[in-house]
């Protein structure tokens, strides 16, 4: 890793970097590629700042990403992507990587021969410009507010999704003036990545930064800014937060409530008739056993007799059936014992 602190300055708001290791010749393959690769560019607006195209293979392929701010509006990135697009080959016109920070930190464009989405480095190239004009003697009590603030908003833009990563936020202090700080990654990296990159960077600051009250820091994976003074832009087309998991429902607990007697009138005849009703039917269920077992009992054939006076015929069958109830045969008698 090498810290880069001495930038070469085109104009007021812009800082580029010429990667000076490898070199190409304006009508190579590699520069039709890069040709190619930075006309089609501005047209893969992701919908939130954030362009990526390739163009080629192997050695001679030319890819090209660019950033803009979070809070950036869609006119001001297009036209800062533009403007870096000319500035950045006027300033690096043969070099096969180039950075270029446009507008101080509204967006920055890389171009390399090398693969730059999904080739996470800490390594890289760390950029950090302090705000001369912002400075304190307090340095250990501002590292104290500043550093934990700015975690925050490194956990916060981490957070965020496959299409952005940005936080903005401010933390105030008896000590400070409201401090205001800004916290972006490029959106392919993953949450863990994102805010490995973001922490070592905020780590740097007492570094590098030492004392200043202002300043930007970052790599063109992961960027920081910090200000004593307001420097958003515009706020409104920022995406709110993802909101969080719904908590699974309650269970239900369903309880049986028991049901309170009715008093009066009514509630006396029911439980008088329940008195009289209940006994009734367990006679006549008693009886009506007693009747089937005395029909089921083999009985002695009854005795015909026929007379001629037709009410002998009708008493002597009467007759018959009680003498066979009321006393025992002869057997039966010798069997049981002598009846009394």
């Amino acid at each position: 890793m090498y810290i880069i602190n001495i930038l070469i300055k085109a104009q007021s708001s812009q800082y580029y970097f010429c990667q000076n290791v490898s070199t190409y010749t304006p009508n190579s393959t590699y520069g039709r590629n890069l040709d190619a690769t930075l006309s089609f560019l501005p047209n893969t607006n992701s919908g939130y700042g954030f362009y990526n195209f390739s163009v080629g293979q192997g050695p001679d392929t030319a890819n090209a990403i660019s950033l803009c701010r979070g809070d950036a509006e869609p006119g001001m990135c297009q036209s800062c992507l533009n403007e870096s697009i000319v500035q950045l080959r006027q300033a690096c016109p043969n070099q096969r990587e180039a950075i270029i920070y446009n507008d101080y930190d509204i967006c920055y464009l890389w171009y390399s021969n090398a693969t730059l989405l999904g080739n996470f480095n800490m390594d890289h190239d760390l950029i950090y410009l302090c705000d001369p004009n912002s400075t304190t003697s307090n340095k250990e009590q501002l590292n104290e507010l500043l550093l934990p603030f700015m975690s925050k908003l490194s956990r916060e833009a981490a957070a965020g999704g496959s299409l952005l990563k940005f936080a903005m936020g401010n933390v105030t202090s008896l000590a400070f003036p409201t401090i205001y700080g800004l916290t972006q990654c490029v959106p392919n990296l993953s949450g863990r990545q994102c805010s490995d990159c973001l922490e070592y960077t905020i780590s740097q600051i007492p570094s590098y930064c030492d004392g200043n009250v202002g300043g930007s820091m970052g790599s063109p994976s992961c960027t920081i800014r910090f200000q004593i003074y307001r420097f958003d832009i515009n706020t409104s087309v920022i995406p709110p937060p993802p909101s969080p998991p719904s908590p699974p429902p309650s269970p239900v607990l369903l309880r049986s409530h028991p049901v309170p007697p009715t008093g009066g009138k009514n509630s006396n005849t029911a439980r008088t008739l329940s008195v009289i009703i209940i006994p009734t039917v367990g006679v006549i269920i008693m009886a009506s056993i007693c009747i089937f077992m005395v029909l089921r009992r083999k009985r002695k054939p009854i005795m015909k007799f026929e007379s001629k006076y037709p009410i002998y015929n009708l008493i002597f069958p009467v007759i018959t059936f009680l003498r066979s109830r009321l006393f025992y045969d002869k057997k039966g008698v010798e069997s049981h014992g002598h009846y009394q």
